[in-house]
């Protein structure tokens, strides 16, 4: 989701419609509740880039100008179906018309054209703790080198501060990856060793992340890293007991299997109930919703007409069985931790009702005397952590792995990041005892187009064979991208000057303002 590429799927359109159906809607449960004086306790975690968006220059006329042309072509709906005699569906697009002027107004009167500050506010009057993640979601345990994952580090860090006046305490390692100390190579690489990623993040001063359960039982995961021989093997009860990764004093938490498969990735999730709101079928040009699941196997021309009061009080009846069910974990988790973490546009925009059965599981866990909702923080100030545990490589991708991203449709994209590093350090080596602020300039362009290269989505949609023609373009323009540019250093550094040629090409990069704060240290740090 990056203002100045595209509108539609991947750029700008995407990050409306996850701000209308997400975001907003997230904020209004959030202080409503508060108002109750009911606290949320959730933990929440935004990527850099996501706070760099929310923030930019151009979000707030541009999201205001996506709701005007939705309410607009909602009428257009509206219009139609009651041209057809479709009074069900009419009145449905009365009710989606309502939703969209109902957020235009909470966006432009209750939260003055602004998100981040918002969320920040809730943060400080200890409603939800915030995380965050590596600068552009780059799937840390195959980045080359160290220091490249100290780039997309300090940058988080900096991004953070930038956005929240402070550095969050938690970070989401991007697909749930990691990989320990030891041997690391690529297919055409040779072995050298590494430090762990739980070294690399403690060092820069976070101190807690999660991972997948399976990094803990010894499930086979088909690795091609050398580190896994050792690895713990233990008892169920000790997914729940957050413990201290190997001899470093970064804490992991383990997710919940339990209640992922009763949420979202299971074959009986939440999600598929038959009255919820269809994701996939859509009405156009407007591309509403108008179809409830009706049965998740059924092709779209039989889908039944949505029912929203029906499919609320479904929510409510699955937050009364999701609470019912961790109470009964209770006996197994002790004093533990049930960590259950999910993607945070899975509630309101892969699921409509996510957020009415995330408000109703907050009230009911309130008045619960056996379950209760925490933040992270609290929950490692509050307990006694002992346990130090030896974990193996592996992610939340297909099996367990790194296959998801590395894989032979991506491996030429890992090549270019490989060759990019090298070429880059060496680049500023030579830049060392310098003082041409050009040089620096440029360095700093050129690291943070590293940033964009490396983002673990452009690896994940080419290897899941999904908009690959997109994916392939990212690639291809921060590749060239940085190609160019350590080509201009290089000439810089060697006496050279910039041209004119040189010069409107750098006056491109200053209206880029993604990590406009980005500099060339981090690499070095």
């Amino acid at each position: 989701m990056v203002i100045g590429y595209g509108s539609w799927p991947h750029g700008e359109e995407w990050l409306y419609e996850a701000t209308s159906e997400v975001y907003i809607p997230l904020l209004d449960m959030l202080f409503r509740l508060t108002e109750e004086g009911i606290k949320a306790n959730l933990n929440i975690s935004f990527t850099p880039v996501l706070c760099e968006q929310l923030s930019h220059p151009a979000f707030a006329t541009g999201f205001v100008a996506y709701l005007n042309r939705k309410i607009e072509s909602t009428k257009g709906d509206e219009a139609y179906f009651q041209s057809i005699g479709s009074y069900k569906l009419s009145d449905l697009a009365g009710w989606w018309s309502s939703h969209y002027r109902t957020v235009l107004t909470h966006f432009t009167d209750r939260y003055h054209y602004t998100i981040m500050p918002h969320f920040k506010k809730l943060a400080e009057e200890n409603v939800i703790e915030i995380l965050t993640t590596p600068a552009t979601h780059p799937l840390l345990a195959l980045i080359p080198t160290d220091s490249a994952i100290n780039v997309h580090l300090a940058q988080a860090k900096a991004t953070m501060q930038k956005h929240l006046g402070s550095v969050p305490y938690g970070l989401w390692l991007p697909e749930c990856a990691y990989r320990p100390k030891g041997v690391f190579s690529f297919p055409f690489t040779s072995p050298y060793e590494r430090m762990g990623i739980e070294q690399l993040i403690g060092d820069k001063g976070f101190l807690y992340t999660i991972l997948p359960s399976h990094l803990i039982t010894g499930k086979p995961i088909g690795t091609f890293f050398a580190s896994d021989e050792g690895a713990s093997v233990e008892m169920e009860r000790d997914l729940y007991i957050p413990a201290y990764i190997g001899d470093s004093n970064v804490v992991a938490l383990f997710r919940d299997n339990i209640t992922a498969n009763q949420i979202w990735s299971g074959p009986m999730n939440y999600p598929r109930d038959e009255w919820y709101l269809d994701f996939h079928k859509k009405h156009f040009p407007s591309g509403n919703r108008y179809w409830r699941v009706t049965d998740p196997e059924s092709d779209m021309v039989h889908k039944d007409v949505y029912e929203p009061i029906r499919a609320m009080d479904r929510a409510g009846v699955h937050a009364g069985h999701l609470v019912n069910m961790v109470s009964d974990m209770s006996e197994v988790v002790g004093e533990g931790l049930i960590t259950a973490p999910f993607d945070t546009e899975l509630f309101g925009h892969w699921w409509w009702e996510g957020l009415r059965f995330l408000e109703d599981t907050i009230r009911i866990s309130n008045e619960s005397k056996s379950v209760r909702l925490i933040k992270i923080t609290d929950y490692i100030q509050d307990s006694n952590i002992l346990e130090r545990r030896k974990l193996r490589a592996g992610s939340w991708g297909d099996g367990g792995g790194f296959d998801t991203w590395l894989n032979d449709r991506t491996m030429w994209v890992w090549r270019l990041i490989d060759q990019t590093e090298k070429n880059l350090m060496e680049t500023i080596d030579a830049s060392r005892g310098l003082s041409n602020e050009n040089i620096k300039r440029v360095l700093n362009y050129a690291v943070r187009e590293m940033m964009f290269l490396e983002s673990s989505d452009w690896t994940y949609l080419i290897g899941k064979n999904t908009a690959v023609e997109y994916a392939e373009m990212r690639v291809s323009t921060h590749y060239e991208r940085l190609v160019r540019l350590l080509d201009i250093a290089r000439s810089l550094i060697e006496g050279g000057s910039l041209s004119e040629v040189d010069r409107a090409y750098l006056c491109g990069f200053e209206n880029i303002s993604v990590f406009d704060n980005c500099n060339w240290r981090f690499f070095c740090d």
